[in-house]
């Protein structure tokens, strides 16, 4: 009889335990995320493009003229605009901080652009007018593309650690748009190649 009750018991606590343990991973899954609406001081636009896993934003604001900024909670605001552009997008942050993104210069061109600890360096694939910059993994890899004189976008990796451009050519039927690259930030060393009918990963 001894067993057959303390059997029933065990059972017990372990149902008990198994409801509150489902009960508080309920509660944690409901909380796990927030929102948090951000806006630049005095502008209406604000867009926050990539985010690395220490919760640093590069983002920029302005719809007419965009300046670039890396932002922290719960209100920080650091401009981060390419040196004399007339324009600037910061997009992709790595977890040391580094980012990309793309200016545009004084005459109307579209430059790709790493900042390395405060350095920034022009990222164009040779012999193009148009490159952005779209996202940095943490081993300073950056996914982007060019536009070529045909108007044709060409997705590539550059890899900051030799300044070499890898071109990912994709073949697309000419009814389909044109394909973008873009990469995860954080742990992983994914590129993708997206349109709409599909998405391929390298």
């Amino acid at each position: 009889m001894k067993k057959v009750v303390f059997t029933l018991t065990l059972v017990v606590a372990i149902c008990v335990c198994a409801v509150t343990t489902i009960s508080a991973w309920e509660k944690e899954k409901e909380n796990r995320f927030s929102f948090q609406t951000v806006i630049f001081p005095g502008d209406t636009f604000t867009q926050l493009l990539g985010i690395n896993d220490f919760e640093v934003i590069a983002g920029y604001h302005g719809a007419n003229v965009n300046k670039g900024f890396v932002f922290t909670f719960p209100f920080n605001f650091t401009p981060e605009n390419f040196p004399n552009s007339a324009q600037t997008q910061v997009i992709g942050i790595n977890n040391r901080g580094f980012t990309d993104g793309f200016y545009i210069d004084t005459a109307g061109t579209t430059h790709g652009f790493l900042d390395i600890n405060g350095t920034f360096t022009t990222v164009d694939f040779p012999g193009t007018t148009f490159n952005q910059l779209l996202g940095l993994n943490n081993f300073d890899q950056a996914a982007g593309y060019f536009a070529a004189a045909a108007g044709i976008d060409h997705p590539y990796i550059f890899d900051n650690n030799g300044g070499v451009f890898l071109v990912i050519t994709i073949p697309v039927p000419r009814a389909e748009p044109k394909p973008l690259a873009s990469t995860t930030v954080g742990r992983s060393r994914v590129f993708t190649s997206i349109t709409p009918a599909r998405t391929t990963v390298f």
